[in-house]
């Protein structure tokens, strides 16, 4: 399970982790808000990313998305912020 750090004080510091080093290959790193963080966990399967890397696209395509989710009851309706970051 991904640490989770809420958005105010006091913070659970022992949960954060700091690594420093190179990778031989891209890193990708996904933040979320915790309405999507707990969809993409309850889902539990690689075509979730898939689905989201898509959605990534536009703000269009994401808002379809995140609508869609909503409907089904894959989502609450919550705030739904998503970053994904490549690192070399």
């Amino acid at each position: 399970m991904p640490s989770l750090l809420g958005t105010t004080p006091p913070w659970d510091l022992e949960s954060v982790q700091v690594a420093r080093g190179r990778s031989k290959r891209l890193v990708e790193i996904w933040i979320a808000t915790d309405a999507l963080a707990a969809a993409f966990l309850r889902q539990g399967r690689r075509l979730v990313w898939d689905h989201w890397r898509l959605a990534l696209e536009s703000q269009e395509t994401f808002e379809r998305l995140v609508a869609s989710w909503r409907s089904d009851g894959r989502l609450r309706n919550d705030d739904a912020t998503l970053v994904r970051i490549w690192l070399e």
